[in-house]
């Protein structure tokens, strides 16, 4: 955080008393009555209509955090377990980061207090990130620059939320009015900023395995490799998940399958789905269009895929469950 440290320098007459030697006493009381006299002066200052010579209030900024469901109420705690707020200045180079871990979040915390100077600010945040690309604040760190990309050894992204919400048909135009934020001076201002879901979950499950056959992999290739600061997925550079799957139950059937999370990704993208143990490759996309499933901004989409396997093919449906399980069904 920059912090400001305000001198105040009050020059004195240049006294010079001679042969003062045998009346330093006398000398003493009467620069303690000058110290007085200029001390008076300055609060008569500080209550005319210019404060110019007067200390300054300190500058606060208050950012207050929520999670609004389709309910309308804030259920923030039940999905954000940890959050980092990164400040922006008016150049958009970083200025400072907070944040809040578990344990405040689960003392109902759900917001940072801290001292700023007055200004124009571009406010971000993300939550239940692990790690995070950027430490510490400097001058080589801008907005438009930082990236959050996704672990490709955890095989999925995490439950990642993002802040500000931005829904709406202008969430990727090139405008930065709905980060920015306004401090005036020797003010406690108050900022409010709501999350949103920043993942998908495309699920994959597989009916008809024999007992007896080895456990398939599942890959999931062509996934954004994450973000950059303005939710924008960052198509240019993919990654790939793999998962084995697992045992799970769903309306009474036993399935096996895994549960990606990914970055939002545009209804065209390149995603493919492939099970090599059963010789099956499938586009994300072309599925979607077949079983006209969309995608929109601001939304967590559970997109679920099931491959029947009679031991020679594997044939692609949409499950035709009661519900979608939720993160997969997996516990």
């Amino acid at each position: 955080m920059k912090t400001v440290l305000y001198a105040y320098k009050r020059v004195l007459p240049d006294i010079t008393c001679h042969r003062w030697v045998g009346r330093k006493p006398l000398f003493s009381f009467f620069l303690l009555r000058l110290f007085l006299f200029y001390s008076i002066l300055s609060l008569v200052s500080c209550m005319q209509d210019d404060y110019s010579d007067c200390p300054e209030d300190e500058t606060l900024l208050t950012v207050q955090f929520a999670y609004l469901e389709n309910d309308g109420e804030d259920h923030f705690t039940a999905h954000i377990s940890s959050l980092i707020l990164c400040l922006f200045d008016e150049e958009k180079t970083l200025y400072t980061i907070h944040a809040l871990n578990e344990t405040e979040i689960n003392n109902d915390t759900k917001e940072i207090t801290f001292s700023v100077d007055p200004g124009e600010y571009y406010a971000v945040a993300w939550a239940n990130i692990q790690e995070m690309p950027v430490l510490s604040a400097g001058e080589e760190i801008y907005f438009e620059t930082l990236t959050q990309l996704a672990d490709e050894e955890q095989g999925t992204w995490e439950k990642a939320y993002y802040a500000p919400d931005k829904r709406g048909p202008d969430s990727r135009s090139s405008d930065f009015s709905q980060y920015q934020l306004t401090v005036p001076k020797g003010n406690h201002t108050t900022h409010s900023m709501f999350f949103m879901g920043a993942y998908h979950t495309i699920q994959v499950y597989i009916r008809g395995l024999a007992p007896e056959e080895p456990l398939p992999e599942i890959i999931l290739s062509g996934v954004p490799a994450g973000y950059d600061y303005h939710l924008t997925p960052l198509t240019e550079e993919t990654i790939t998940f793999t998962q084995t799957v697992q045992p799970v139950e769903i309306e009474g059937e036993q399935l096996w399958g895994v549960a990606f999370r990914v970055p939002h990704f545009d209804n065209e993208n390149d995603m493919l789905i492939s099970i090599p143990q059963l010789n099956r490759t499938v586009s994300l996309q072309e599925y979607m269009e077949k079983e006209e499933i969309t995608v929109t901004d601001g939304e967590m989409k559970e997109i679920p895929i099931l491959f029947i396997w009679n031991g020679v093919y594997a044939q692609v449906i949409f499950p035709d469950w009661n519900s979608i399980p939720t993160e997969g069904g997996f516990k």
